[in-house]
């Protein structure tokens, strides 16, 4: 009987830790908002970045975080900071990877995308996304009597 409910509820645990792991603690509202992050200063094995390689990041959001799911680019930078504007009503997560140029070379190399849903790649562990919401249209046939 042990090994029944144990076998019954460890999938169950380990499904519900999923889902939980892939929600975000926090909810922003949606609208003009900046997007920031550290700059990338080692490679991937942990060695230093080599002089005069370019270093860009492309900024991403999926509205369903699932690991290898398709996700949209909204666009590159230099910057470690991103203005981000939304269009349509929904829920998004946002993700951003390091963009490589090596020097003298013109293919680029790109990290994996760290994620808003992802606790070990936010600031104080602490995951978030962006609702967005558009407002009702502005009144009009206004009147004094």
């Amino acid at each position: 009987m042990k090994k029944l409910t144990i076998s019954i509820l460890l999938p169950i645990l380990l499904f519900a830790g999923i889902l939980y792991a892939s929600t975000a603690s926090i909810w922003y509202a949606g609208g003009d908002q900046t997007f920031a992050w550290e700059a990338a200063t080692t490679l991937a094995n942990g060695g230093p970045i080599p002089l005069g390689d370019t270093i860009t990041y492309n900024v991403y959001y999926v509205t369903r975080y699932q690991p290898g799911s398709g996700a949209t680019l909204m666009g590159n930078t230099a910057n470690t900071e991103y203005v981000v504007s939304w269009i349509a009503e929904n829920e998004y997560y946002l993700g951003v990877a390091t963009v490589r140029l090596p020097d003298g070379e013109s293919e680029t190399v790109e990290s994996d995308i760290s994620w808003s849903v992802n606790p070990g790649m936010c600031r104080s562990q602490v995951t978030f996304g962006i609702r967005f919401y558009l407002s009702g249209a502005q009144p009009s046939g206004l009147d004094y009597s």
